[in-house]
């Protein structure tokens, strides 16, 4: 169950909740796969990623360095949310 500071920050930018939807199915995504797939602008879906980051549902992959590795990994706290999204 989302709490009611959870809607308030996935309302705060328009492609927040669409993309912890998508984090939710994958589990993790590369940037390029999350914008073709939410057909998202570059820009808005950035502000999105620094968003979810600064909110701690989402962290940069440590281990990133292969391309089929995903860029972002949703955190214990950031499962929930995108459960819920």
């Amino acid at each position: 169950m989302l709490t009611p500071q959870d809607l308030q920050q996935l309302g705060a930018n328009r492609w927040a909740m669409p993309l912890m939807a998508a984090l939710d199915h994958d589990g993790g995504i590369r940037f390029a796969v999350a914008a073709a797939r939410l057909s998202a602008p570059r820009n808005s879906l950035a502000r999105a990623f620094e968003q979810v980051v600064a909110v701690g549902w989402v962290l940069r992959n440590p281990g990133h360095g292969h391309p089929l590795r995903p860029e972002y990994l949703l955190t214990e706290t950031g499962r929930p949310v995108a459960a819920g999204s």
